[in-house]
């Protein structure tokens, strides 16, 4: 498997070459255990251009969901060029809704795949750390679910954002050109959330 480093603009053939096997070596060590570290390699890879950028969306966009009650939404993607790996982030409000389990898409389906559910805050809002990646040749260019979230919500109404941040997709060369679009969701039938007046 070969792959494109981008070393800021110089080209020169020793360089290059020594920067492409060290590139290539490591990716080959990190698709037998150790994906967190590809994926921060990949942070030296230029990012691969083309005429319309990838779609990442969560579905549904917007819902409506009783205080109490468990809901699911799913991040789908929508591919213009080969998929072989992501990576996301993803806030809420912790003060209306507590997630609960991250499960892995069908997007990668038919692959082995190195996926990780990420790191859950439900003080903070937040989880972190969520990736997945094809161990070995393969990549997608098919429609499909990156993952699953499921929520559960509190006992207060009003509307929480869910926020996608920190979204990367690769192919073997690079990070891809994204188009993100987040999601919202409203509680209803709870108690009224007061809020302190300084």
């Amino acid at each position: 498997m070969s792959f494109l480093v981008n070393d800021g603009g110089h080209h020169d053939g020793v360089r290059g070459s020594k920067k492409a096997k060290t590139f290539n070596h490591l990716f080959s060590l990190c698709t037998g255990g150790s994906l967190l570290l590809f994926l921060l390699l990949f942070s030296s890879v230029g990012v691969v251009q083309a005429a319309d950028p990838c779609l990442v969306s969560v579905s549904p966009s917007s819902q409506t969901v009783n205080a109490s009650t468990r809901f699911s939404v799913s991040l789908e993607c929508v591919p213009q060029q080969p998929v072989k790996a992501f990576e996301l982030k993803i806030s809420f409000n912790p003060t209306l809704v507590r997630a609960d389990s991250v499960a892995e898409g069908d997007f990668f389906t038919g692959y082995t795949t190195f996926f990780n559910p990420g790191q859950i805050d439900n003080t903070a809002g937040r989880i972190i750390n969520i990736y997945n990646l094809i161990v070995g040749p393969g990549n997608v260019t098919s429609p499909g679910g990156l993952i699953t979230i499921n929520f559960t919500a509190k006992t207060y109404s009003g509307s929480s954002s869910l926020s996608l941040y920190d979204v990367r997709l690769t192919n073997e060369t690079g990070y891809l050109e994204i188009q993100v679009t987040s999601g919202a969701v409203t509680i209803t039938g709870g108690g009224l959330l007061l809020r302190r007046i300084p």
